[in-house]
């Protein structure tokens, strides 16, 4: 059975207004079978450049392979062959027709060092992230519209805690759905092996895997924590040019993800630094050896696997309406955080989100969100929630609510 995934919605839509769609995401996340279910109603042609007898023709006669008399050409893995950036740019600006091309691609593309063309106004971005819990289960994305009005069941009907914790160990990798654990790390072991051995080999010839091996582990245990260069870099003894250089690498392939802070306000303490993620609480599961015992009891644990795993869900929501809404992280240097922010960019609305691990929650658990209603939202529209592991949705004041996690889905 073929899931439907979120983001087709915004591909069949950019395949109107843009000549080439491109597909972007961790490798295994499911583009392919996503951009052959969409052109399956379509005549079609696909490669990919996974076999070498392809690339070898691409990289022998590069425009004459990509000239095609199709509804649609579907190019899997482009980043192994980047001079199909430059010969697409040639071919959609002598026959300018919408859709015609969809590229998929386990590195961010754009952002490759041998691409140096731009194709502003030619392509329509989208990336597909590994599977969220409401994909899973077949739910539409209805949490931004809850949110906005406070429109959440005052009841709901799961496992609480438990439920949250074993969907985040297990993560979202279409391949792995249904498997216990133990495959699932199993798998995961030989999709990092495979990532850092091969596939990295297409984007930065690097030499020690190890070293990489290792900025993945520690790059885990930092999962939702602030991105302090210096601190992470001081674990491993690699220079900074090169770590710096390596932890970019692991953005483009989308092994990590930086959430920007919330700096749109004149307020002068706020903090620039990002917040990182793993882009999906598996990899966090595997490197880090989680078990279900070891979460359940160390708090912060808990923490950094379940607030991993609401920033994924998150993202997968803001994903759905493109470009409608942004999402971000807050903090001063006054000790005032929260861990997101939604920012509706029609109005300018904002809404917090903070998340608890536990099933208790107080009027103080609320202090951070008030501060920000009164000094940072008091000209917009605001709401402020906190989602936690309990099953009842509860006011704490005008506005205010705890929020049963499993409404990000239900």
């Amino acid at each position: 059975m073929i899931l439907k995934r979120w983001q087709e919605k915004n591909i069949e839509y950019l395949r109107q207004k843009r000549r080439i769609v491109q597909i972007t995401g961790a490798r295994q996340c499911g583009k392919t079978t996503v951009a052959k279910n969409i052109s399956a109603r379509y005549n079609c042609i696909y490669h990919t450049m996974d076999n070498s007898t392809s690339l070898a023709a691409c990289n022998a006669d590069t425009k004459y392979f990509l000239t095609h008399n199709k509804d649609i050409m579907i190019i899997d893995e482009v980043q192994k062959a980047p001079v199909i950036i430059t010969a697409l740019k040639e071919i959609v600006d002598e026959d300018n027709r919408m859709g015609r091309y969809i590229i998929t691609g386990s590195a961010n593309i754009q952002a490759l060092p041998q691409v140096n063309e731009s194709m502003a106004g030619r392509i329509g971005p989208v990336l597909l992230r590994t599977f969220s819990q409401g994909e899973i289960l077949g739910k539409e994305p209805i949490f931004i519209e809850n949110l906005k009005n406070l429109n959440f069941k005052q009841n709901y009907e799961y496992n609480g805690k438990e439920e949250i914790l074993d969907i985040a160990l297990k993560g979202g990798y279409p391949e792995t759905l249904g498997y216990n654990i133990r495959d699932i790390k199993n798998w995961c072991k030989d999709y990092i092996d495979a990532i850092l051995k091969k596939d990295l080999m297409d984007v930065e010839k690097i030499r020690n895997h190890q070293d990489m091996k290792k900025l993945v582990e520690t790059t885990a245990a930092w999962s939702s924590k602030y991105m302090e260069q210096n601190a992470i870099g001081s674990a491993l003894s690699i220079e900074k040019p090169t770590f710096t250089k390596y932890l970019t690498l692991l953005d483009i392939m989308y092994i990590i993800e930086q959430l920007p802070a919330f700096t749109k306000t004149d307020y002068e303490r706020v903090t620039k630094k990002p917040k990182l993620f793993m882009t999906d609480t598996a990899l966090i599961t595997t490197v880090l050896n989680y078990t279900m015992d070891k979460v359940r009891y160390e708090q912060d644990i808990t923490g950094k696997l379940v607030e991993t795993f609401v920033y994924h869900e998150l993202a997968a929501n803001v994903d759905y309406y493109n470009v409608e809404y942004s999402l971000y992280h807050f903090r001063d240097n006054a000790g005032h955080e929260i861990d997101f922010i939604l920012q509706d960019n029609e109005n300018n609305n904002l809404y917090a989100i903070e998340v608890k691990a536990g099933s208790n929650i107080g009027k103080d658990d609320f202090k951070h969100i008030k501060w920000f209603k009164d000094n940072i939202a008091k000209n917009c529209e605001f709401k402020g929630i906190i989602l936690y592991t309990g099953k009842n949705t509860l006011s704490f004041g005008e506005n205010m609510q705890a929020v049963p996690m499993c409404a990000l889905w239900e």
